[in-house]
């Protein structure tokens, strides 16, 4: 693709880029005691821990890979995060994601030995900080941990700084943290027109151009709608939503909620609500009830916030009067040269190989 103005919304990062990293491993015994409670399918096979990884990205503060693991080996980097990793955060997470597995007997010696070790004591010498090269001297991606650890710095920058744009609008943008992929998101502040609210959302992901796979750090730009006006009719959903709902710090963390078939109604995924109480330590209202007054759950400054995305799938919404796309002049607005922080993206220094 030649250059246009659609290349004003990437750039390549700056060679020889470092972070910090906070790593934690696993420790054996507890490495041990969960293969005895949920071996693999095939002897040797890797634990089974994608949801896990999951849940961890998107309930811990900036976590972005979790390494896999084998019987009787041992594990030193098995987490990575960006920040400080909260110990007892990372417990509780964990002992969610066991209790929730359907295969998992909870009566069982084995999960009792399992959750009897989930305390931050356990990990606590598994801790360092380390610095790591992002990219090398040439540009190219210095491992996989490159793709979503440099996406999650940048967007780390332009969080919680307030931002003038172009046309003179402040906006505050707000991390959205959620599970699956290498793409991290900005949610700026919410915007109404008429009953429908609105906000600008920032995507950050690296890629890699075919001649020479030097990287490039892509920056989309797109307006996300929620959900305003209050649910009328009888509630029933054909599909879970993922609601965004605004923790400590700021951070809007997706709960999913849907119809619950062993309820016969509408509730919260149980596993997002229990990591949700520990992270606010408060509840969430009945999904009923929530409904009922969308429009005043979704204002800045609610307590809780909560947002509903709308999309096709939600056939039970009326669709907002707010168009789906960000337009040209929307998107100049954000152009990478405008954004605060971005000398702090990368900073030069030699790289070990």
């Amino acid at each position: 693709m030649s250059d246009s103005k659609l290349h004003l919304m990437s750039f390549a990062p700056v060679p020889d880029t470092k972070t910090t990293v906070h790593v934690v491993g696993l420790p054996d015994s507890l490495r041990d005691a969960l293969f005895t409670l949920m071996p693999p399918r095939k002897e040797g096979g890797y634990l089974n821990t994608k949801v896990l990884k999951d849940d961890l990205r998107c309930w811990l503060d900036r976590a972005v890979e979790l390494n896999p693991v084998r019987p009787n080996v041992h594990t030193d980097s098995w987490l990575i995060a960006l920040a400080p990793i909260d110990l007892a955060k990372l417990c509780n997470v964990i002992a969610v994601w066991i209790s929730s597995r359907k295969d998992i007997d909870t009566q069982s010696p084995a999960y009792r030995k399992v959750m009897g070790m989930l305390h931050p004591e356990t990990f606590e010498e598994a801790v360092r900080g380390e610095e790591i090269c992002l990219f090398s001297g040439d540009g190219r991606p210095a491992g996989g941990l490159t793709f979503p650890a440099f996406s999650a710095q940048v967007a780390d920058a332009i969080a919680d700084i307030p931002l003038e744009l172009a046309n003179g609008m402040v906006e505050n943008f707000s991390r959205v943290s959620r599970g699956n992929g290498n793409v991290y998101e900005l949610i700026s502040d919410i915007h109404w027109h008429k009953e429908d609210p609105w906000a600008f959302a920032l995507r950050f992901h690296v890629e890699t151009l075919p001649v020479g796979r030097k990287a490039r750090l892509n920056m989309d730009v797109a307006v996300r709608r929620f959900i305003g006006k209050p649910w009328q009719d009888d509630p029933f959903l054909k599909h879970d939503v993922n609601a965004y709902v605004r923790t400590e710090g700021g951070t809007l963390r997706v709960v999913p909620y849907g119809y619950d078939k062993q309820k016969r109604d509408l509730a919260w995924d149980p596993a997002a609500l229990a990591n949700y109480e520990f992270a606010s330590g408060t509840g969430l209202p009945a999904v009923r009830e929530y409904l009922e007054d969308m429009g005043r759950y979704a204002r800045d400054g609610s307590q809780p916030q909560i947002l509903s995305p709308y999309a096709m799938t939600a056939s039970w919404a009326s669709k907002p009067s707010v168009a789906s796309g960000a337009s040209v002049i929307d998107k100049a607005m954000f152009s990478p040269g405008r954004l605060p922080g971005r000398e702090a993206w990368g900073r030069r220094g030699p790289c070990r190989p």
